[in-house]
């Protein structure tokens, strides 16, 4: 089993916060599928406190997300040594459409970023 460790994703600085896990996150890296099956106790808090907390994941999620973008395209990239980064960005956008996956616009950004 894996080691679970805080990651800079998260907002752990926050003084008047006590963050426990919370069970539902699933995940088959050989396969690359996931799912979701929150805890009862997830289910039946107050819908604001659902809400606050999902919007919360959402935005670790966006961020854990770009930052695998950027390491992929670093990853793909790669190869191409002969293109420059204005060639290579636009060939990944390709890349992203035939791996089903969106293309981030902001993509040069990201790259400043992580």
């Amino acid at each position: 089993m894996a080691l679970s460790t805080p990651s800079r994703f998260g907002d752990f600085e926050a003084e008047s916060s006590f963050h426990l896990p919370m069970p539902g996150l699933l995940a088959d890296l050989d396969s690359g599928s996931a799912a979701i099956c929150m805890t009862d106790e997830f289910l039946e808090a107050p819908p604001l406190t659902r809400i606050r907390l999902m919007q919360q994941w959402m935005r670790g999620f966006r961020d854990l997300k770009d930052a695998a973008t950027v390491d992929w395209f670093r990853e793909w990239s790669r190869s191409r040594p002969e293109q420059g980064i204005v060639e290579q960005i636009d060939a990944f956008r390709g890349h992203c459409h035939d791996e089903g996956l969106a293309y981030p616009a902001d993509l040069p950004i990201l790259l400043q970023r992580y």
